[in-house]
């Protein structure tokens, strides 16, 4: 984290340097303006940065001579079912009591090349 608070501080230095100079010479508000949340944005990056560093010290991405194993270990846990979509829960029900899906068909008539009519592809019963 140190070289990340390192560079977001040369940025915020960086707009602080352009506000000042935009403020000398532009006096125009909008820009003043965005310069200087620009720089307040930065800096509170910096500032979070600098912190963790303090706090936690060096991660191994900071130091030349680590190894990737270094940073592995127990990443999350990860239950065994979700809650989302929340309708999930309450359509989810044993095996034995699941619904079968219903399809609903628009029916229509289709001729087939003798001239019968049928529907779906199925022959019509005719009384």
């Amino acid at each position: 984290m140190k070289s990340e608070a390192y560079l977001f501080a040369g940025v915020a230095a960086f707009f602080l340097v352009t506000d000042a100079a935009y403020i000398w010479f532009a006096r125009e508000p909008a820009g003043i303006a965005a310069l200087t949340v620009s720089f307040g944005m930065a800096a509170v990056i910096a500032f979070f940065c600098t912190v963790n560093y303090r706090r936690k010290g060096e991660r191994p991405e900071d130091r030349p001579d680590s190894e990737i194993r270094e940073r592995s270990g127990p990443l999350d846990f990860f239950p065994p079912h979700s809650g989302y979509p929340p309708g999930d829960r309450l359509r989810s029900r044993p095996a034995g009591r699941r619904r079968r899906l219903r399809t609903v068909a628009v029916p229509h008539r289709v001729r087939c090349h003798d001239g019968r009519s049928t529907r779906h592809g199925l022959p019509v019963r005719r009384a």
